[in-house]
């Protein structure tokens, strides 16, 4: 825990970079799903009416991570994702591999602080809304499962 004194400021949360088993990913807008959880079972000892015991569960990782970025007529980078769980013949071919979503200090330098999602697989697919009447830019997004998260902090 840090103290008062060496505290940093907080990171901006709209500077960050996603890379998707290696590769960077540009125009990510946002991130979300990064959420873990540890449930618990009451349990009555015989004879014991002072209090339940709580025996816990496994830890667990209950959303998909979601991923948004505008969408460009050239790219098709999280449609290939999803195409690639349903059309390869081998299942090594649908991990994505990990997620790593870095941190972006105020000049665009990597913090060192980051998020890792561990062997992720392209579950849904949601493609841009067309609409003639706004003046909306198009956002495509993908969700993501993932084993687990690790958090590593910045310098």
């Amino acid at each position: 825990m840090a103290d008062a004194t060496t505290f940093k400021d907080p990171y901006a949360g709209f500077r960050f970079k996603v890379k998707l088993g290696g590769n960077e990913i540009g125009g990510v807008s946002e991130v979300s799903g990064i959420k873990s959880k540890t449930d618990f079972d009451r349990v009555r000892e015989g004879g014991n009416n002072l209090h339940e015991h709580s025996m816990l569960k496994p830890h667990t990782y209950p959303e998909l991570l979601t991923l948004k970025k505008m969408f460009f007529q050239d790219s098709n980078d999280f449609y290939e994702l999803v195409k690639g769980v349903h059309g390869s013949s081998s299942a090594k071919k649908d991990r994505i591999g990990n997620v790593e979503l870095s941190l972006l200090d105020q000049t665009g330098a990597e913090t060192g602080a980051s998020y890792t999602f561990s062997n992720c697989v392209a579950v849904e697919f949601e493609g841009p809304t067309f609409n003639a009447k706004g003046g909306e830019l198009s956002v495509e997004s993908i969700k993501l499962w993932y084993d687990y998260f690790e958090f590593t902090k910045g310098k």
